[in-house]
């Protein structure tokens, strides 16, 4: 059987979440044998749970949809598959970054954070900032905040999920975390010896850095329009959620580089 290997890689995830970081699809003309390997720590793969499929192509792709892509267009997936591994470049369409996501009504905004004395500037190399962010978001230092980061694509004129995501239960504990996502995109960027958890009227204050969002992807084709969908949950201290939930998002574009 002539054998097409794909590898795909999230960019991060959580390191408690239970993630797929890796399917291998060996196919023919009528059959495909799909290997889902499933890990519940980013960077231990040597505890892999991997689930096999062996189905007809036409017959089984609804099930194979519904139970393991329920939010993805299947044929995106299959029918994008390619030889070798690509390099891609997130490229943010507006110049402030940040804009309210669309079809949440009753989420806050970006008026959550005040960005006045933040700036951003863009080059080849990546986005550049520097200055001080404060949050207006009506929490308080001792909530829980979650967060859930979600690449979505744009196709047949709906934004769909992708399989990009990271999830944090505890957005401040990760914030201190050296190992997590959250302090290596942002938090290591902070001018201050010790990370406070956000609160109303708190100041961060960064240094200049640069934010490279380019990325390795194997088997997918993922060029198009996209955006990085960031919602956010407070918990008060009986880990009952806060009717103030927010949600901002970073429309742009993927090329291939």
């Amino acid at each position: 059987m002539p054998k097409l290997g794909i590898e795909f890689r999230y960019m991060d995830v959580h390191r408690h979440a239970r993630a797929l970081h890796k399917y291998v699809i060996n196919t023919n003309d009528k059959l495909f044998r799909v290997e889902l390997h499933f890990s519940t720590a980013a960077s231990d793969r040597a505890n892999d749970e991997i689930i096999y499929f062996s189905m007809n192509c036409i017959s089984s792709l609804d099930r194979f949809k519904q139970r393991i892509f329920p939010e993805t267009d299947l044929a995106t997936v299959f029918n994008s598959i390619q030889r070798g591994e690509a390099l891609y470049r997130f490229i943010p369409e507006d110049v402030d970054l940040f804009r309210d996501c669309q079809g949440h009504k009753n989420f806050r905004g970006s008026e959550s954070i005040d960005l006045r004395h933040f700036s951003l500037s863009y080059s080849d190399e990546g986005i550049h900032a520097k200055g001080t962010v404060e949050i207006l978001w009506d929490v308080e230092e001792h909530d829980r905040i979650s967060m859930h980061c979600e690449l979505k694509k744009y196709f047949r004129g709906t934004w769909q999920s992708t399989m990009f995501s990271v999830l944090s239960s505890d957005f401040c504990k990760d914030m201190k975390d050296t190992t997590s996502f959250v302090y290596d995109v942002w938090t290591k960027h902070i001018m201050s010896e010790e990370i406070h958890c956000p609160a109303k009227g708190r100041k961060y204050d960064h240094e200049t850095f640069s934010l490279n969002i380019d990325f390795n992807v194997s088997g997918i084709h993922m060029e198009g329009r996209h955006k990085i969908v960031l919602i956010f949950r407070a918990y008060d201290q009986m880990n009952r959620e806060k009717p103030n939930a927010a949600c901002i998002e970073v429309p742009g574009d993927i090329i291939k580089v």
